[in-house]
């Protein structure tokens, strides 16, 4: 019977202790993500090295992030396949009739990363953009 509580208890603890783990990880995820809400201003480098000026939005709706891109030629549109893991983002982006993938990583309150796609690639960076004053 000792033996029997015993073990009940442990596992018990054991449940609780696996919970709490999972919810900090979460809470940890959530406070990472929150980094990336907000308006970014970025630049791709086309395969000529000229800078691509473009804006990433990053809002949370309904528990989740979503994105929308943002270009002085083509208007806003949505970030198709936008998954945040870590601090890493990636993104499928329409540019002038075709797709594009964009890779980023969060570093030092910075993106830096890559773009590919109709069989080009080339370097993408980002930073805030500054808070609209009124």
């Amino acid at each position: 019977m000792f033996k029997t509580k015993l073990f009940r208890t442990l596992s018990v603890a054991a449940v609780l202790l696996m919970a709490a783990f999972m919810l900090a990880a979460k809470s940890d995820a959530k406070a990472g993500n929150q980094d990336l809400v907000g308006k970014w201003k970025m630049t791709s480098l086309s395969p000529d090295g000229d800078p691509i000026p473009w804006s990433l939005n990053i809002k949370e709706a309904d528990g989740k992030l979503v994105a929308t891109l943002d270009t002085e030629n083509q208007g806003e549109a949505a970030a198709n396949g936008f998954t945040v893991t870590g601090e890493k983002i990636h993104l499928k982006a329409p540019y002038e009739g075709e797709e594009y993938d964009i890779d980023l990583t969060l570093n030092d309150g910075k993106l830096t990363g890559t773009w590919s796609g109709n069989g080009d690639s080339g370097k993408t960076t980002g930073e805030r953009a500054a808070a609209a004053q009124h």
